[in-house]
């Protein structure tokens, strides 16, 4: 049965791991199990500490075998890199690395020092004697100048903040010394950097400040329902309203805030913002109103308190139109009533219920039909009906006092005797046992009630009790008595056995007679048996008996109890009598022995020890042996147990081991230069050696060692040892059967991505290493750039220029410096060092296209307005006006060009025809002068659609009422204008005159000889009806003539025309029966009035007069 042990390395660094493989051998089992002196129980452990690892394995017969390894865990590195990490701009740093053996930077170079001139993060490896390795980070920054950030084109009344950064400490131009400012004004503004090193420098910016544009917002602020306003913005080049629509103007038909945000051609913003309120207009609003009776209505200002159908016509107090049908219903009010009793006794209550409505207030705040009182006073509710009308009214409650009844006579009597119970305090009375007398005469025992009723019907009631106590005759008493004790008979004390008898008096004054029979009963006989001696760990059990009940002086109540502990019990017996005597007993506790055992409790394998029993008088072993002492030969557990004088025992245990005797044969091999420690000898030669010990236990044990000593592996490095930055070269390692690499890795072949020192520490199958290094070179990549314009225009052309390398090769082919291009794309260039390493470079180049500039906005407006034209495609713009932002705005017709130019140059440019369409000449025919019931029509004319003042839409409107009509007028292309015409509405005429004639008298061209009242139709100017009666008195021998008669005044029809005599020079108004004027002017000839009918003259201040004319 032999072990081994495989190690993939016997020395490794702080932080890597070793695997330690264990096999066993052995001719009869092929099965083992391991067990680790780290009490790992795998074949396989990976130690990381240094130290003796053994392993012992057992095979399935048992048999064992060891086997050691030692681990040396050698330190890594503790390198430090030294110098200045921050330098001014062309300046240079040196760092030096220390505490290792030899040093490899992040650049390549292996001295300890570096010295550069370049920012950025330089990494050390260290490597020391044992190969192990280390790394540490240093970052090199380099300041030439602070940097500057913000924005630096602001609007007036905003501010930015200009942040420095890349220094310690910071001075600006405004004299601020921290690294960041506010700024508001426009400028620039210089900040100078320096860090703690003593670097310095400066860096600028310029900022700017455009004006804010200065909104305004025109247009009416408020307009009746239904109608609209139109809102204007001005001030700014772009506006944008705050429901998303663009452009200076918006039509609004809905109340609210409008707020615009105009942007003038710098892009500042600014807003402004309008409250626009509609005035409600009602037309045709039927309203149906209920009020109550007594209360009035107010519609539009007029007072109704009438039912019936009112017809109200009249304007807003914002002007708006109001037409309302109003339907008033007059509701009578509720009749109101109380029901309940209003008349109660002190301490009852009453219901009051209310009747005559749907809902109540009453006045102590309840609002349920009904209440329940129970105070006096006046209680009025206000009911409600359905209609919601209110009406009053109230119910006084009276409250009665009670009487206060009291009952009088003896409530005690003796048995056989009565008593007189008598009410007072009120005018009728009735008891509970049915008398309605104020006194009753009882006999018996009980409660006795009394209502008593005054004069106003409320009552009260009260209540006595009587008792009726007995009379005692002859009262037989018995009496038992335990001996010892007596009986107090009347205040003597009896103790002997016999017949007594006393008379007296009872508390209630009743005769009695008692006579006693006495018993006087013996006391009962306590005993307690039971065994009153017992050992220590045991109990005994004590019984009493005498008696019916028992109590214990522990408290117990049974009539046995069990002891466990020594001391006096005492016992108290009761019988059936309930007389008690008592008793006591002593139990006593007897101690027991203690048994002990000596002797030695181990020996080695092949002897034996004697155990000595002590402590009593006799023993018994679990051996079977009565001996005080006997011989143990075996391991195990005895035990004895001891006795003494008093009969009680006790045991004692003690556990015998038996140590074992060892002859261990040792196997063992290391590698050469190891040694192997054998009990304080450093072996380095194989061979067998043998130790002779005690083990701890004092027996001796033979131990036999077989020592292998195995050579080292040879070990070595093959691989391209030389490679170009961003590729990597394969090492492989020979020599062994496992490998472990300084970059950790454990196999045999490692690729390398980076140059520096590599070493591999080589483990054979006996697990002894070896170790080797190399060195590996890795050259640096070419920085190839590109130069030129990445970005031309269509059909242009770019040259592109490569640097950094000796030689290059382009992606079309070129194997120049530089290229000319003319298309899009990408072009990537790869050029080659001195080294003959290779780096690339790729460049994207765009040949702008000529942008597509597109105009967008209304291309026509109407006479008057204008409109805002948009260029896009673009970033900056010029118009054939001369405006240079996107936006234009236009108010007159033509051909407007506009030139797009994109950030890199590049231009296009479109042109819109704008033409301006007139508005529409607009309007209204009709006859404006109206006579009481009659309408006139009013028609539109000049557009092709109409909307009048209220929203209708034809060209016609009919009318019978005074006032203003204004239309407005569209034409095809959507333009309108808008016209009023005001129709008036006259009254018609009544007059009266008193004339007096003599004989006859002529008035309107007719001749009246009789005195009478005479009627004349004819109209006003304005041709309404006008009636003229006249109070006509003739006289004899008299001559009367009207006014116009007097004045020898003609007037008729002759060919059409209106002929005027006697009157010439004065004027004369000539009318038709709607009113409408045909003539206005002096006297002077015939009037032509141009059509046949029936026309009104008036002449000066006459009477006009009616002419037909044919």
């Amino acid at each position: 049965m032999t072990a081994t042990i495989n190690a993939s390395a016997t020395s490794i660094c702080v932080g890597d791991t070793a695997t330690f493989t264990a096999a066993g051998s052995s001719t009869y089992s092929e099965n083992f199990t391991y067990h680790w002196n780290t009490d790992a129980t795998t074949a396989v452990i990976r130690p990381t500490e240094s130290g003796t690892y053994t392993v012992t394995v057992t095979d399935d017969n048992g048999c064992t075998a060891t086997k050691s390894v030692t681990l040396t865990v050698n330190p890594n590195p503790q390198g430090t890199i030294s110098g200045r990490t921050s330098i001014c701009s062309g300046n240079s740093t040196t760092l030096t690395a220390s505490g290792a053996n030899s040093y490899t930077w992040s650049t390549g170079a292996t001295t300890p020092t570096l010295t550069t001139s370049t920012a950025g993060t330089y990494t050390c490896t260290f490597r020391n004697s044992y190969g192990c390795t280390s790394t540490q980070d240093v970052t090199i920054s380099v300041f030439a100048a602070p940097v500057i950030s913000g924005t630096t084109a602001i609007c007036s009344g905003n501010s930015t903040t200009l942040t420095a950064s890349g220094a310690d400490n910071y001075s600006w131009s405004n004299g601020a010394t921290t690294p960041s400012i506010t700024v508001t004004e426009a400028g620039t503004y210089t900040v100078t950097g320096s860090t703690s090193d003593g670097c310095s420098g400066s860096a600028g910016v310029t900022v700017s400040v455009g004006a804010l544009p200065t909104i305004t917002i025109g247009g009416n602020t408020s307009f009746c329902q239904g109608a609209s306003t139109t809102l204007t913005a001005m001030g700014g080049d772009t506006y944008e309203w705050n429901n998303g629509t663009t452009g200076s103007t918006l039509t609004v038909t809905t109340p609210g805030t409008y707020t615009v945000t105009g942007t003038n051609a710098s892009g500042c913003s600014n807003t402004a913002s309008i409250q626009v309120t509609t005035k409600p207009s009602y037309v045709n609003l039927p309203v149906s109103a209920a009020i109550c009776q007594g209360a009035s209505y107010n519609a539009m200002g007029q007072i109704f308190s009438t039912a019936g159908n009112y017809h109200i016509e009249g304007y807003t107090t914002e002007g708006c139109d109001s037409i309302i049908d109003l339907t008033l219903t007059v509701n009578q009010l509720p009749t109101p009533t109380i029901t309940g009793n209003t008349n109660i006794c002190e301490g009852v209550s009453t219901t009051l219920a209310a009747l005559g409505g749907t809902s109540f207030l009453w006045n102590n705040g309840s609002t349920s039909q009904s209440i329940n009182v129970s105070n006096a006073g006046v209680y009025s509710v206000t009911v409600t009906d359905v209609n919601g009308c209110s009406n009053s009214t109230s119910a006084t409650v009276s409250v009665n006092t009670r009487p206060t009844v009291s009952i009088s006579g003896s409530t005690a009597i003796c048995a056989g005797n009565s008593t007189t119970l008598t009410a007072q305090g009120a005018d009728s009375y009735l008891w509970n046992n049915g008398s309605n007398g104020q006194s009753i005469t009882v006999t018996n025992a009980g409660t006795y009630t009394v209502t008593g009723t005054s004069a106003n019907g409320c009552d009260n009631t009260t209540a006595v009790t009587v008792t009726v106590n007995p009379v005692y005759t002859n009262v037989p008493v018995t009496q038992a008595i335990c001996e010892g004790s007596s009986y107090n008979f009347f205040g003597t004390l009896l103790t002997t056995a016999g017949s007594y008898s006393h008379n007296g008096t009872s508390l209630a004054g009743c005769d009695s007679v008692v006579s006693l029979t006495l018993t006087v009963n013996p006391l009962p006989t306590a005993t307690i048996s039971g065994n009153t001696t017992f050992c220590e760990g045991q109990n005994t059990s004590l019984t009493a008996s005498g008696g019916a009940s028992y109590l214990w002086n522990n408290g117990a109540s049974t009539q046995n109890i069990t002891v466990n502990n020594g001391g006096a019990y005492s016992v108290t017996v009761t019988d059936a009598n309930g007389c008690s005597n008592t008793t006591s007993t002593t139990v006593t506790v007897n101690t027991l022995p203690n048994i002990t055992i000596s002797g030695n409790t181990s020996f080695c394998q092949g002897s034996n020890t004697t155990l000595q029993a002590n402590g009593a008088d006799s023993y018994m072993w679990s051996t079977g042996s009565s001996n005080a002492a006997i011989q143990a030969y075996n391991a195990g557990t005895y035990t004895v147990t001891g006795t003494n004088a008093n009969g009680c025992s006790n045991s004692a245990t003690v556990t015998v081991s038996v140590n074992p005797v060892y002859n261990i044969p040792v196997a063992e091999s290391l590698c050469q230069g190891n040694s192997y420690n054998f009990f304080g000898q450093s072996l380095t030669t194989g061979g067998t050696y043998s130790h002779t010990l005690q083990t701890p236990a004092g027996c001796d044990s033979v131990i036999n060692l077989t020592l292998t000593v195995n050579p080292l592996p040879t070990a070595t490095i093959s691989g391209n040892t030389t490679f170009c930055e961003g590729q990597n070269t394969s090492l492989t390692a020979s020599g062994g059967a496992s490998y472990l690499w300084n970059n950790g890795a454990s196999t045999q072949n490692i690729t390398v991505n980076n140059g520096g020192a590599y070493s591999v520490t080589v483990t054979d199958a006996n697990g002894c290493s070896n170790t080797t290094s190399t060195t590996v070179t890795m050259n640096t990549l070419p920085n190839i750039t590109i130069s030129g314009n990445t970005a031309f225009c269509e059909g242009a052309s770019t040259t592109l220029t490569a640097q950094g390398g000796n030689s290059y090769v382009w992606s079309n082919g070129s194997q120049s410096a530089s290229v000319n291009v003319s298309t899009s794309g990408n072009y990537t260039v790869t050029g080659t060092g001195a080294n003959g390493c290779t780096n690339t470079a790729s460049v994207a180049v765009m040949a702008e296209p000529t942008p597509t500039i597109t105009v967008s906005g209304n291309t026509s407006f109407c006479q008057g307005g204008s409109t805002t034209l948009t260029a896009s495609g673009a970033d900056s713009y010029t118009w054939s006006n001369g405006t240079t932002t996107p936006s234009v705005t236009i108010d007159a017709f033509g051909v407007y060009n506009v030139t797009g130019t994109t950030a890199t140059g590049c231009t296009g440019s479109a042109s819109v025809t704008i033409t301006v369409s007139p508005n529409p000449t607009i309007t209204i025919t009709g006859d404006t002068e109206l006579c009481p019931g009659e309408t006139t029509t009013l028609t539109a004319a000049g557009g092709t659609s109409y909307m009048w003042f209220d929203g209708t839409t034809s060209a016609t409107y009919q009318t019978g009422t005074a006032g203003s009509y204004t239309v407005i007028g569209y034409n095809d292309a959507g333009c309108y204008s808008m016209v009023s015409v005001d129709v008036e509405q006259y009254d018609n005429a009544q007059s009266e005159e008193t004339a007096t004639g003599y004989g006859e008298y002529v008035w309107n061209g007719n001749v009246y000889t009789e005195s009478g009242d005479y009627t004349f139709e004819t109209v006003t100017e304005h041709g309404c009806d006008s009636t003229v009666t006249l109070h006509l008195t003739i006289e004899e021998n008299g001559q009367g003539i009207d006014d116009v008669a007097a004045d020898n005044v003609k007037i008729y029809s002759r060919n059409s025309e209106i002929v005027i005599e006697g009157v010439e020079g004065e004027d004369a108004l000539v009318y038709d029966v709607t009113g409408r004027v045909m003539h206005r002017g002096r006297v002077e000839g015939p009037i032509r009035v141009g059509a046949m009918g029936v026309y009104m003259v008036k002449v000066g201040e006459r009477q006009p007069r009616k002419v037909v004319v044919r």
